[in-house]
């Protein structure tokens, strides 16, 4: 009866004082007069709800705020606030502003947190400096066009003696394949490459739990993300050393984690190239199977538009294709990521910065140090009063105005995000990735629809995890050699 009394009392204890917390954050900002401007649109006391409404359609969320509290608006939970820019120079700030000030990196760690190794993220910029050092050298960029080359044709051929496989999934280990042969090298994609693949499914499926970003680490730990955290530190570990004691034997691999070993920078940053791994990872694969998967949806909707790139390829680089550049452009474009997040460092003044929007939104908050700031891509590549038929796939807008994305920009306000605009070296190979891919597809195999004449839905977006949407549920297709 006594332990009942303590366990009863501490819990109504612990409800006291997270309601208290709650109620002394909702009413800080109003107390101190700074952000009393910035619409509250949504408030949950520990985000189940928000994650609901989150999760249901991100995209229904932010638009019906937008519309009816403007240009910066705020959602919060007890554990957190987010500022939500839809003001398109409020978005080309967001872009611009350095990351001592609002972090790319954080937003990193607060999706992976619950396997982030210690230390890591406070070398975020350097080894930042070396991936767009390490992935954008002319030869690597040279050694991953030819690895997609070749792991296509690999995958064409199994493919296409089934019946019809699933596009998103297999476009997906397709992908896997290559970043492990480009960034890891050839003795992780002989030994490791399956277990390598499935480590990082249970990773990515863990931190794609949206309630979790929620909640404090304390509240939500991960075991099964944890474990294979640690196997894939193993593997590693296996894998360096066995690199050591060949040192003798002149390697030709052209591999990143090569370069990284033998960068200065990072050499002695051994026991964190794990997790540059799965940083790196999570910053390609998604983005590049996205890619891929949607172009070439569109390319078999559309035969015609298959049989003008299928001409284009026959005599332009991939790379230099007009043609596949449009797709692609149309591809980011209309499949783009719901969010894109950033964790503020230090209080910033909005008012006070050059690009801010003073006449359209007279009041501008500051932000305070440890909340999150956010716009939404897909709802400036949607956005009517900027694009012609912005709900339609429609890649022949770029080859009708190849000035079109240096126009969009102009005057201080963001209207497209190119590919690469904020993690330029993932962003870069991932374009260059899809390019390879695609243009081996559509060079050596005809697109058919599988799924024995069943009726398919190839328009729900599934928009879990980090970066762009895939198909929710995927779709059956079938390759035939041409």
């Amino acid at each position: 009866m006594a332990l009942d009394f303590w366990k009863g009392l501490l819990l109504v204890t612990g409800l006291a004082l997270l309601a208290g917390f709650f109620l002394i954050t909702h009413q800080r900002c109003f107390l101190l007069g700074r952000c009393a401007q910035v619409p509250t649109v949504k408030s949950s006391l520990l985000g189940i709800r928000l994650y609901r409404e989150w999760a249901q359609d991100p995209i229904a969320f932010l638009e019906a705020s937008a519309r009816i509290h403007g240009g910066i608006l705020r959602v919060r939970t007890i554990f957190s606030t987010t500022y939500w820019l839809t003001n398109k120079s409020l978005v080309r700030m967001f872009f611009y502003m350095g990351e001592d000030v609002w972090s790319y990196g954080d937003s990193l760690r607060l999706y992976l947190h619950r396997v982030a190794a210690s230390g890591y993220f406070s070398h975020f910029h350097i080894w930042a400096n070396v991936a767009l050092r390490g992935l954008t050298r002319t030869d690597a960029q040279k050694y991953h066009r030819t690895v997609a080359a070749r792991e296509t044709s690999l995958a064409l051929r199994h493919w296409s003696q089934r019946s019809d496989i699933q596009l998103f999934s297999s476009v997906s280990y397709l992908i896997h394949r290559i970043i492990v042969a480009t960034i890891l090298g050839s003795d992780f994609y002989e030994n490791d490459l399956d277990r390598i693949y499935h480590l990082m499914l249970v990773i990515v499926k863990e931190a794609n739990d949206s309630l979790s970003s929620y909640w404090p680490n304390w509240l939500y730990s991960s075991v099964n993300g944890h474990e294979a955290k640690l196997r894939l530190d193993q593997i590693f570990q296996d894998r360096l050393e066995q690199r050591e004691r060949r040192l003798n034997v002149k390697s030709g691999d052209m591999d990143y984690l090569s370069f990284t070993v033998q960068d200065p920078t990072t050499a002695h940053l051994r026991g964190h190239f794990t997790m540059h791994f799965i940083v790196l990872w999570i910053s390609i694969h998604k983005n590049t199977t996205s890619m891929v998967s949607w172009t070439l949806l569109e390319l078999l909707k559309s035969p015609r538009r298959l049989n003008t790139l299928r001409l284009d390829l026959q005599h332009s680089d991939p790379l230099r294709s007009p043609v596949l550049s449009a797709y692609l452009n149309e591809t980011h474009r209309h499949y783009s990521s719901a969010s894109c997040v950033r964790i503020s460092q230090k209080r910033t003044s909005l008012s006070s910065h050059p690009g801010a929007p003073r006449n359209e939104i007279p009041s501008l908050p500051d932000i305070p140090a440890g909340a999150r700031v956010a716009i939404s891509p897909y709802l400036i590549h949607h956005d009517p009063a900027t694009w012609l038929l912005p709900q339609i796939y429609y890649p022949e807008r770029w080859l009708e105005d190849v000035d079109l994305p240096q126009r969009l920009n102009t005057n201080r306000v963001a209207n497209y995000l190119p590919v690469g605009e904020f993690d330029r070296s993932g962003g870069e190979m991932c374009h260059r990735v899809s390019a390879a891919v695609i243009a081996e597809v559509v060079r050596r195999s005809d697109i058919r629809w599988g799924g024995v004449g069943a009726l398919q839905d190839t328009t729900s977006l599934d928009w879990r995890g980090w970066g762009a949407p895939w198909l929710r549920g995927d779709v059956r297709v079938k390759f035939e050699a041409r």
